[in-house]
C-alpha cells in the first residue's frame, strides 16, 4: 500500500513510520532497530498492533484522495445520508398529502354547512316538529353528521314494543338518534355511536361523541363528561343511555312503556323528562344509513 500511495500520489512511506511511532512506546523497539526484525522477535501482538495502524492510516489517505479527485459523490456515508433523508421526504410528502386531503374534506363540509344544506330526514317525524328543529340539533351532531340523511327504523307505533325488535330492526346500525315523546309532551332524546346489538350490561357500546338532549322547551344538548364511558347499555330486559351513582339519562323497560330519566353523571345532564319516572307514548330511532358521501367517510 505504501508504495502504490508513493508510486500513484507521491505520499510518503507514512505507514512505516506511523508503526515505529506506535511501537516505540514498547521496551523491546527503538528507531534504530529493524522493522521486520522487531515484528518477527514480538510475535501476533505486534503484528496486529501494525494491521490495524495500517488499516486506519489507510482510510485516512483514501479520504485525502477521495477529496482530492473530487470524488465525494461516491462515498458510502454520502449515500446513507441521502437514504435517510429520502425516507424523511418522503414520510414528509404522505402527511402533507394526508393535511391537504383532510383540509378539503373539511372545508367541502363547511361550504356544505353555510349553504344551509343540512340534515335531510327521510320520511316524516311525529317528534321533531320542523327542519328548523332538526337544523338545530343538526348543529350538535360531530361534522361528519352534519350533513346526514338520517333514515327512520324504528317506530314503536308501527314495528310494536319490546327490545327484541327494537334491537331487530337496528341489526348492523352503528350511529343512531333515539327520539321520544312523553305523555306530558315532553321530547328529548340521545346521539348514539354504537350498536345496540353489541351493548351488554358489562361491555357498553358507543364512544365519547354519543350525548343526549332536550328538544323542548328548547334544544339543549348534553356531551360527554369523561366521568366514565356508561354510553349505551343493554340488560336483559331494558335498555339505557348514560349511567352513574345517581341513575340512567335515559332508561327503558322491555316493553318500552315505563321510563326512568336521572341526573346522570356520563354526560352531566339532568332529568331530561317532565318526571324522573314517565310514560312513553312514542319512541323513534332514526339511522345515519345513508348519508351525503365525503370521501373517506
Amino acid at each position: 500500500l505504501a508504495g502504490a500511495l508513493r508510486a500513484d500520489f507521491g505520499v510518503e512511506d507514512l505507514v512505516t513510520e506511523k508503526i515505529a511511532k506506535v511501537l516505540e512506546a514498547d521496551e523491546g523497539y527503538d528507531s534504530s532497530t529493524d522493522l521486520s526484525a522487531f515484528l518477527g522477535h514480538n510475535g501476533s501482538r505486534n503484528l496486529v498492533i501494525a494491521a490495524v495502524v495500517t488499516l486506519l492510516l489507510g482510510l485516512q489517505v483514501l479520504a485525502v484522495v477521495f477529496a482530492s479527485r473530487n470524488l465525494q459523490n461516491i462515498s458510502p456515508m454520502r449515500f446513507l445520508r441521502r437514504g435517510r433523508h429520502s425516507k424523511r421526504e418522503q414520510a414528509s410528502e404522505v402527511d402533507e398529502s394526508e393535511r391537504i386531503r383532510q383540509q378539503r374534506l373539511a372545508n367541502e363540509v363547511d361550504n356544505i354547512a353555510e349553504s344551509g344544506v343540512r340534515v335531510a330526514v327521510q320520511g316524516t317525524s311525529k317528534i321533531v316538529r320542523s327542519k328548523e328543529e332538526w337544523d338545530q340539533l343538526a348543529w350538535e351532531f360531530p361534522r361528519r353528521f352534519q350533513v346526514a340523511n338520517p333514515s327512520l327504523k324504528y317506530d314503536s307505533e308501527v314495528d310494536g314494543v319490546s327490545t327484541s325488535t327494537f334491537c331487530a330492526r337496528l341489526k348492523g346500525c352503528v350511529t343512531s338518534l333515539i327520539f321520544i315523546e312523553d305523555v306530558d309532551h315532553q321530547r328529548f332524546g340521545a346521539f348514539c355511536t354504537g350498536d345496540w346489538n353489541q351493548a351488554s350490561e358489562k361491555n357498553t357500546a358507543g364512544t365519547g361523541e354519543c350525548f343526549v338532549f332536550s328538544l323542548a322547551p328548547k334544544i339543549i344538548s348534553y356531551k360527554w363528561s369523561r366521568k366514565n364511558r356508561s354510553y349505551q347499555i343493554r340488560g336483559k330486559d331494558y335498555i339505557a343511555v348514560g349511567s352513574g351513582s345517581t341513575g340512567h339519562a335515559i332508561y327503558l323497560d322491555d316493553e318500552f312503556r315505563i321510563g326512568k330519566s336521572y341526573p346522570c353523571e356520563t354526560f352531566d345532564s339532568p332529568s331530561l323528562s317532565s318526571s324522573e319516572r314517565f310514560d312513553a307514548s312514542a319512541l323513534k330511532h332514526g339511522e345515519f344509513d345513508n348519508f351525503l358521501e365525503v370521501q373517506g367517510f
